[in-house]
């Protein structure tokens, strides 16, 4: 029986801790600081095994979803805003659940990851969509613009992203759709 604590804050925030779930298959990353605003429309997903810190502002009218392993951390700065939804859970990692909410109605994944000079990130749209796909440092910082098309039809899609001389480091891979935006992980080996 799982043991739920949850607590309603400023718009609608809940934090919720879950103990008894199981593994992943996928590992998410260790730690993670997100400094990175979630706009307005946005829905954005982050998960760590061990610990996830924020101090970013999620606006009006956007969702946040963070979860982690043994801590959830709100630092000074962090703000969910009146008419948002954001949602903490200390739980275990579970990155190969449904890569996205039902809200998002995407998918997104990335293989081989880790990788050493390539990797194919797939990802489905539910519908037509303006489509940018994005590189970021483990502080949710843009690193590298993947791909921006003004209109992708509904279906399945795949962008192979090559790059051997990026440092061997812990990355995330971003989505952003008129569903909203839909960020994991991806690890570059040497």
């Amino acid at each position: 029986m799982k043991n739920l604590n949850t607590v309603l804050l400023s718009g609608i925030l809940l934090l919720s801790s879950s103990v008894g779930w199981a593994k992943a298959e996928e590992p998410c990353s260790d730690r993670l600081r997100l400094t990175q605003r979630v706009n307005q429309g946005e829905v954005r997903q982050s998960q760590a095994i061990e610990s996830l810190v924020a101090s970013n502002v999620v606006a009006s009218s956007a969702k946040a979803e963070y979860q982690a392993g043994r801590s959830v951390t709100l630092l000074p700065g962090f703000t969910a805003e009146h008419g948002s939804r954001f949602e903490a859970q200390v739980k275990d990692c579970s990155c190969d659940q449904a890569l996205l909410s039902a809200e998002s109605r995407s998918i997104l994944a990335a293989y081989p990851n880790p990788f050493i000079e390539a990797t194919v990130i797939k990802y489905r749209l539910a519908e037509a969509s303006p489509v940018t796909l994005s590189l970021l440092n483990a502080q949710g910082q843009t690193v590298e613009v993947l791909l921006s098309s003004d209109f992708q039809e509904a279906g399945a899609h795949e962008f192979t992203y090559k790059n051997a001389s990026l440092p061997a480091s812990v990355y995330l891979y971003s989505l952003r759709t008129t569903q909203g935006i839909v960020t994991k992980r991806l690890v570059k080996n040497r």
